[in-house]
């Protein structure tokens, strides 16, 4: 399964959004996405903008209920050579979706304490998106060789840019 961002027409409306990490936004309604059950943790956040970053594969999700909650994303099949996920039967009904071919996944990037450690990538929870209904759900991949903390290669990323 590979995933694509869809860009927004100029003929959308927008939201002002507010990021205390990026700053105010105009974010086309075809960027805006709701979790019904929110982020775990985050169950009261359920409204949140998908937007590119400067680098290739790389995202932002900001939440539209809290400034301050902005995440990294990066597309895990991008980044994780023979990378593989097989969406649970249960997930696909909240997104709205007959099949896994119409949601992508991103992972969740989390930037080290310390210099000179690795961002790593959440492999296990990962953001289920239905683009056409504009429906995210984090999925939990039980059974994953992956895991919660897998380096990210910055380097094999630069060489296939």
């Amino acid at each position: 399964m590979t995933m694509s961002v869809a860009t927004a027409s100029d003929s959308s409306t927008t939201s002002d959004v507010r990021s205390h990490v990026l700053g105010n936004l105009q974010v086309p309604e075809e960027q805006c996405f709701v979790f019904s059950g929110g982020l775990l943790g985050l169950p009261a956040c359920t409204r949140f903008a998908l937007l590119p970053a400067e680098r290739s594969h790389f995202y932002w999700l900001q939440s539209l209920d809290c400034d301050s909650l902005t995440f990294l994303l990066v597309d895990p099949f991008h980044v994780v050579e023979e990378f593989y996920v097989d969406i649970p039967e249960g997930d696909l009904g909240p997104l709205q979706a007959d099949q896994t071919s119409q949601v992508g996944v991103l992972a969740i990037v989390t930037l080290p304490r310390n210099p000179g450690e690795p961002p790593t990538v959440n492999l296990q929870g990962l953001l289920a998106l239905n683009f056409a209904k504009r429906l995210g759900r984090q999925i939990i991949i039980q059974d994953s060789s992956y895991g919660l903390h897998w380096a990210l290669d910055l380097q094999r990323l630069n060489r296939a840019s």
